[in-house]
């Protein structure tokens, strides 16, 4: 059997071939952390962007909170829902963002799973780690994966969460495997970078040291308001000149 020191390669590469001989493509995910509704749901920004022809990513989290959120947000009740499967309906990709806005084990994350399949009509192909999560696949200090760092360049990358339990044995959070049998992508590290793949030629890529995450891909950052704006201004014009 190969160790790691003997195998020093771990990454399988799954190139993306874009349509029409195109050089790259811009989406979005939209993540659901204090998303409603009344702030978010019909209205200016989903119009623009189907106006555009853009059918972007929505995340969601299935179930509410049992507890205290951590930042707020609906889940699926009965308003967000019908706004969620309307998206659905206009061809906008729903994601997962975690089971609920708070830590869920297992079994909370398995009944999340099956709701997000029952509502939405399959299992997510899209999973990004929610803020601080226990269950988080991967996270903190196990996200910088081989992979990446011998494949990326420029800023660093950055995860959002500090604590997981992915791989540690009897953990009441363990998940893996079923993030590995449902779910096809899992988003890594977020760079202060609008162009991704300068910073991430390889994604997405599966890491076999990792072997939970089918593939994983990376994220420009723009969390807030004055991030993408910056991104934008800063290094759109690149993405022409470097494809």
């Amino acid at each position: 059997m190969r160790t790691r020191q003997e195998n020093p390669t771990p990454c399988e590469i799954a190139k993306p071939a874009w349509p029409q001989g195109k050089r790259f493509a811009f989406t979005i995910v939209d993540g659901t952390d204090r998303s409603t509704v009344q702030n978010v749901g019909p209205g200016p920004v989903y119009d623009f962007l189907s106006e555009l022809g853009l059918r972007t990513t929505k995340t969601i989290w299935p179930l509410a909170p049992l507890g205290p959120p951590r930042t707020g947000g609906q889940s699926l009740d009965p308003d967000y829902r019908r706004w969620v499967l309307e998206l659905k309906d206009q061809g906008f990709e729903v994601a997962l963002h975690g089971a609920s806005d708070e830590n869920s084990t297992r079994e909370r994350v398995l009944r999340g799973l099956n709701y997000f399949r029952e509502v939405i009509g399959q299992d997510p192909r899209l999973h990004a780690n929610h803020t601080g999560q226990v269950e988080s696949i991967y996270w903190g200090r196990r996200s910088s994966t081989a992979c990446r760092r011998s494949s990326t360049s420029g800023p660093g990358g950055s995860p959002r969460a500090r604590i997981n339990s992915t791989g540690v044995a009897g953990s009441p959070y363990l998940w893996g495997d079923l993030c590995r049998d449902r779910i096809t992508y899992v988003r890594n590290l977020v760079f202060p970078e609008i162009n991704t793949l300068k910073v991430d030629p390889l994604m997405p890529y599966h890491d076999r040291w990792r072997p939970y995450v089918r593939y994983w891909f990376s994220s420009s950052e723009g969390h807030g308001p004055f991030l993408l704006p910056a991104h934008l201004s800063s290094s759109f014009a690149g993405i022409w000149r470097t494809g």
